[in-house]
């Protein structure tokens, strides 16, 4: 084996990965062979390139793209690169915050589903103890019991604009139930409000403007 004068496989086989990504590199100006014989036209590859192939293999494997690596590489400026990974670790960040709360979605709605599948099927009411829990709660003007389904929804919809509004995940809506306090229940009154269970550290508690988030030891119907 020359490792001045590598065929593609050669190549290929040295840096674990396929004659096709080396072929996709080299259309995308990343990676061309270093020589072409000029008899048989054939190109070759020197060993001395593998390491901007380990660069392309690396910056690829932090997620960026080919053309912004092409980009990178070209300009061969140490803080550019920096600057580019320091990005690209935000956005990986990010989205790995979106897939924990897609997991937690996921969670809680098999849970929810479970609970349903237990509940009496004849739909008698029942009574539950739940824990306290984080909750974020949205108070309610009127009592939506008052009105027919259309109240309901209106009311569901200014609960998801308040979500939205404080960077809530809407997965969370997923976990909409009414709260009536005890001593209104005891009273035979019904001031109401619509609030979804929410994650959060022990005795936290924020408020952000009406709306509140903290231990409430309520029963919230997913």
């Amino acid at each position: 084996m020359d490792l001045q004068k590598l065929t593609i496989g050669q190549m290929a086989q040295l840096n674990h990965i396929s004659e096709q990504t080396l072929r996709l590199y080299d259309r995308n100006g990343l990676l061309t062979p270093a020589m072409t014989d000029p008899v048989t036209g054939y190109r070759y590859y020197h060993i001395g390139q593998s390491a901007r192939l380990d660069m392309i293999q690396l910056l690829k494997t932090a997620g960026m793209t080919l053309r912004q690596i092409a980009a990178l590489l070209d300009g061969e400026n140490p803080e550019e690169i920096r600057a580019l990974l320091i990005t690209q670790q935000r956005a990986i960040e990010a989205e790995m915050l979106h897939l924990r709360h897609a997991r937690a979605a996921v969670a809680r709605n098999l849970e929810n589903f479970q609970k349903y599948e237990s509940l009496p099927k004849d739909g008698a009411p029942f009574f539950e103890f739940i824990g306290p829990r984080h909750i974020y709660s949205y108070a309610c003007r009127e009592n939506f019991f008052e009105q027919d389904g259309a109240g309901y929804e209106y009311m569901l919809r200014q609960l998801k604009g308040h979500l939205v509004a404080n960077d809530i995940p809407l997965s969370y809506f997923s976990n909409i139930g009414t709260i009536v306090r005890a001593e209104y229940f005891e009273r035979g009154r019904a001031v109401l409000q619509r609030g979804v269970s929410v994650r959060g550290r022990a005795g936290d508690v924020r408020r952000r403007g009406n709306a509140a988030l903290g231990d409430v030891p309520v029963h919230l119907l997913g």
